[in-house]
């Protein structure tokens, strides 16, 4: 779940005072560790852009609101070509499928869409634009689903899990693949000093697993959260964590690294480990898919 250290380089982090200058744009920053770490940052005097359904922090200095459903793939693809290059990307919507497949009016599966689809099209129309020094933060469990994961059915359509099975590992290795794809020694951001990493949340309390629990409003879900609340770091620590991880120096010599809840680096799965075209081959599919299904 947290991903395994890695112990060849090491992460300066020091406390950030001062983001003034900066921008900011989060994928999903409208809830959970997104809407976390936007309030962190803005609160540090960057510039900061939040995307999702519902605005929620009306009135917070230094956050603009747009709004977007990215279970539509088109809507997800305008994006991409709509929204201001910013310093730092971060992106962080994501959901965990219930028991029963749900699909998109495209056909896709809902998880898939939202968790990476969204992002695959967000960063097609957004990263041609990004300036370098700046850096793409891609949000997933990299690290895991090796052996959960099927690259022979993206879609979901052949079998299909719910919560933590392997339609969740799907978009676990589809998003990794995405930061090792975009960070590869020939791919174009590399050329144009532009830097992707992963990052691996590991456990926080959030909405995310509602569709597994019932949500925080039932007695089950009051009492997982509340659970997990007990032994992992509150929202608002995390994102400091995180942000000072954003900002550290150096950070730029170490594109494709993907890093855990501390902000420490972990290592990759191991089928991108052991064979790099592996990456690859997973956005192959992806692209397959938007365009069969959503002709994007």
């Amino acid at each position: 779940m947290y991903g395994v250290a890695r112990k060849d380089f090491k992460v300066d982090l020091q406390p950030v005072t001062s983001l003034a200058g900066k921008t900011f744009c989060i994928v999903g920053g409208t809830g959970g560790v997104g809407q976390a770490i936007a309030k962190e940052a803005a609160s540090k005097g960057a510039d900061v852009t939040v995307v999702g359904r519902t605005f929620k922090d009306a009135g917070v200095t230094n956050i603009t609101f747009v709004q977007k459903d990215l279970s539509d793939m088109r809507a997800a693809d305008a994006l991409g070509r709509e929204l201001p290059p910013a310093d730092y990307t971060v992106l962080t919507t994501g959901i965990v499928p219930g028991k029963t497949r749900e699909t998109t009016p495209d056909g896709i599966e809902k998880d898939m869409a939202v968790s990476c689809l969204s992002r695959l099209l967000i960063l097609r129309g957004l990263t041609p634009r990004l300036n370098p020094g700046a850096r793409v933060f891609v949000y997933g469990m990299p690290g895991n689903g090796e052996k959960a994961s099927r690259l022979d059915d993206v879609n979901s359509e052949k079998a299909y899990a719910g919560g933590f099975g392997f339609t969740h590992m799907n978009t676990v290795a589809a998003n990794e693949a995405l930061v090792h794809a975009l960070a590869a020694p020939d791919a174009a951001l590399r050329a144009r000093g532009v830097s992707v990493f992963g990052v691996n949340p590991g456990l926080l309390v959030t909405d995310i697993r509602g569709a597994m629990h019932g949500g925080r409003s039932t007695w089950s879900g009051a009492a997982m959260e509340w659970v997990l609340g007990r032994f992992t770091p509150a929202l608002p620590k995390y994102a400091a964590t995180m942000v000072s991880l954003f900002a550290a120096p150096g950070l730029d010599a170490h594109s494709g690294a993907l890093f855990g809840q501390k902000g420490t680096p972990i290592l990759p799965n191991k089928q991108f480990a052991e064979n790099p075209a592996r990456a690859g081959e997973w956005v192959a599919a992806l692209d397959d898919l938007l365009k069969t299904k959503a002709g994007l």
